[in-house]
């Protein structure tokens, strides 16, 4: 509801009807008036999934809503956002629990300034043993640097970064490095509960 207020995005998604997740930080850094977390839901779904996700995904996955609420300085009720639009490229996608890792760094040295991002839903065909293919590495560099740059929406102006609960803190992305590997989800849930 203010510059320099905190949301939390959570863009989700099904890939061939498993779902999926992605959790992303933003701070406010110009008031649209109104509306904020619809706003900046917008904004996500413009400057991420339109910019440069959408292209770099194939069309089995289905970005289905993207849900904002305020964390900072208070806590707001979430807004969603329904989307429900497919990625762009037209091949097999390879299996959900495989993801293309973009970690993302900040001014602040340590953990609490650095994070990653798991993007499942990249096409068998960016495979290349185990790497990414020239082509790929491009698609995915540009998912990593859309959060380099402020996002925009019906007046308001966001800035991605990292959130660290233990110091309520946020730091601003200033650099992001797609990793050239597959990777794998491991533990990790496909989706919040």
């Amino acid at each position: 509801m203010a510059v320099n207020d905190i949301y939390e995005v959570s863009m989700l998604y099904s890939i061939k009807g498993e779902k999926c997740a992605n959790v992303l930080h933003l701070r406010e850094d110009v008031d649209p008036g109104s509306n904020n977390e619809q706003t900046v839901a917008n904004a996500v779904k413009t400057g991420i999934w339109d910019g440069s996700l959408k292209l770099a995904v194939s069309n089995d996955v289905k970005l289905q809503v993207v849900r904002a609420r305020r964390i900072d300085p208070t806590a707001g009720g979430p807004v969603d956002v329904v989307v429900n639009a497919d990625g762009s490229i037209a091949q097999d996608v390879m299996p959900p629990n495989n993801c293309v890792v973009i970690s993302l760094y900040t001014a602040r040295l340590d953990k609490s300034g650095r994070g990653r991002l798991h993007f499942s839903g990249a096409p068998k065909t960016q495979n290349q043993d185990g790497l990414l293919d020239t082509a790929a590495q491009t698609l995915w560099d540009a998912v990593g640097n859309s959060f380099l740059s402020a996002i925009t929406s019906g007046g308001g102006s966001y800035t991605a970064g990292i959130w660290s609960r233990k110091f309520s803190e946020f730091n601003a992305i200033t650099a992001a490095t797609t990793r050239s590997w597959h990777h794998t989800m491991r533990g990790r849930r496909m989706a919040a509960p």
